[in-house]
């Protein structure tokens, strides 16, 4: 078990309290030694503490179960919503002017907007 652990470049080492211990030695690795190791790596960088308490290993467990909970499904349902979740985020940074969104994902004007009916995309409120 990790009693201490510490960036690669050896400093700023930290520790688990026994509460952590308890909840890494008492959960579920369905990814073995590889997700305790993804964890630790994470808990080292995103924690601005020493000890790394209980509540720094639910958050990021909860963040791990959700990203391994997700549903796989169809190719094509998958590529929809990674073509959505592009085509929003090229709109926005192109202040969702259709022509110049367009010019920059290298399509047809008429293209993108059968896309965006298609796809379902809405105008984002900032």
């Amino acid at each position: 078990m990790f009693m201490a652990i510490y960036p690669l470049d050896g400093t700023n080492l930290k520790t688990l309290s026994s509460e952590a211990k308890n909840i890494l030695q008492n959960h579920y690795w369905p990814g073995n030694v590889r997700e305790l190791n993804n964890l630790m790596e994470k808990l080292v960088v995103t924690v601005n503490k020493y000890v790394i308490q209980k509540e720094d290993i639910l958050e990021n467990l909860v963040t791990l179960e959700n990203h391994q909970q997700e549903q796989i499904y169809s190719l094509r349902k998958a590529r929809n919503k990674w073509e959505k979740e592009y085509i929003i985020k090229a709109l926005i940074e192109n202040n969702w002017v259709i022509t110049k969104t367009a010019d920059v994902l290298e399509i047809e004007r008429t293209h993108l907007h059968r896309l965006i009916n298609h796809l379902g995309v809405n105008k984002i409120k900032e």
